[in-house]
């Protein structure tokens, strides 16, 4: 007779992206067994991100990995005026995801804990299982989704809502330029437009809208080159095209009893979408959660939505206000704006949020 012995963790990871490999590293250090499950057949995820110091700080990122410094940040009117916030000293670079991803993935030591291929396609609550494709089965104590924001049948499973999103789409041209941001409720409803320096030479175009069919090819590129200060690169050979999905807001519930949601498949910043840094906090958070649940002072990851409240809650709902805000107003307002705070020094430190609620301050 054959008897069949299932595999056992105390966490079980699903997504190896940048939640849950900063999930797996934190785990690691504090010596809590897991198991990270990943459908895909190599950890890393191209697509080039902005990151302030606060997160370069925390994800100890080699400076081989760092693209470009970010010094000057531009914002467009829908009508091309322009304002702009410089300085002397960094703040922030840009980065690729994917460096970001393999820079974690390298630094977790037991790479045997980081599954490749592994495609979970169903879990159990109750009985506190995973079902892989495959059709194995794995225990947990605790289950983490790090799905990403496209989880949506396990989203579904869990009876939670899932978060808004924008569909994004970029391309990548020779220019030179620097980091911009274009405000265009009309071209960009519910996000923007943007330019992302990517080396010397190099330079990403992209935007974002809600309720835009991504199958319309014409219209999305029609939508790129009408922004004001992308129509100069209308003609620019493309080296590579970028797209997908980013969510721009949160799930109404990211933990109950013995499971958390985190990073992109719980959702994303108002203003900026899919954060590295809200990624990284958010798995910081989880971990916290988990080490006090294996201690025997929890009984339930419920705590972990005390948690972000407490750490995420605040910046979050001004983000919210500030978008409710900006996708309310015409295009017509946004030069009137512009027009107004012409000349004069933007106030804010860190990178692009600080600057909008400067602009937003004088839509009220």
């Amino acid at each position: 007779m054959f008897y069949y012995s299932m595999k056992k963790h105390d966490v079980v990871i699903i997504g190896a992206g940048i939640a849950g490999l900063s999930l797996s590293r934190s785990l690691e250090k504090e010596g809590i067994d897991f198991v990270t499950l990943e459908k895909r057949m190599e950890v890393g995820t191209y697509g080039p991100r902005i990151i302030n110091l606060e997160t370069l700080e925390k994800l100890s990122l080699p400076k081989e990995n760092l693209i470009k410094a970010i010094r000057k940040i531009n914002f467009y009117s829908p009508g091309g005026l322009i304002i702009s916030k410089s300085d002397k000293s960094t703040r922030g670079y840009v980065v690729n995801l994917r460096e970001i991803e393999m820079h974690l993935y390298n630094s977790i030591k037991e790479k045997n804990k980081i599954k490749l291929k592994q495609n979970v396609v169903d879990f159990d609550l109750e009985q506190h299982t995973v079902k892989l494709s495959n059709g194995q089965d794995i225990g947990f104590k605790v289950l983490i989704f790090a799905t990403g924001v496209l989880g949506v049948k396990f989203r579904n499973k869990l009876r939670i809502s899932h978060p808004k999103n924008v569909f994004c789409y970029a391309v990548e041209i020779k220019a030179k330029d620097e980091i911009t941001t274009i405000l265009d409720n009309e071209l960009a409803p519910g996000f923007y437009g943007w330019i992302i320096p990517l080396g010397d030479e190099i330079i990403e175009l992209g935007f974002g809208a809600e309720e835009l069919n991504i199958r319309d090819h014409r219209e999305i590129r029609r939508r790129l080159y009408s922004l004001s200060i992308l129509k100069k690169y209308k003609n620019k050979k493309i080296i590579r095209v970028n797209g997908g999905f980013i969510p721009t807001g949160m799930i109404d519930k990211k933990a109950n009893k013995n499971w958390i949601v985190i990073g992109d498949a719980a959702g994303g910043e108002p203003m900026l979408g899919g954060s590295i840094h809200k990624c990284i906090d958010e798995a910081e958070m989880a971990s916290k959660v988990i080490q006090e649940n294996m201690q025997g002072k929890l009984f339930s990851m419920r705590k972990y939505e005390v948690e972000w409240d407490n750490i995420l809650g605040e910046e979050y709902e001004s983000q919210r206000k500030i978008r409710k805000m900006l996708d309310t107003a015409r295009n017509a307002d946004f030069d009137r704006i512009f027009k107004k705070l012409d000349g004069r020094e933007i106030e804010g430190k860190g990178l692009i949020n600080d600057l909008f609620r400067n602009i937003v301050t004088n839509l009220r």
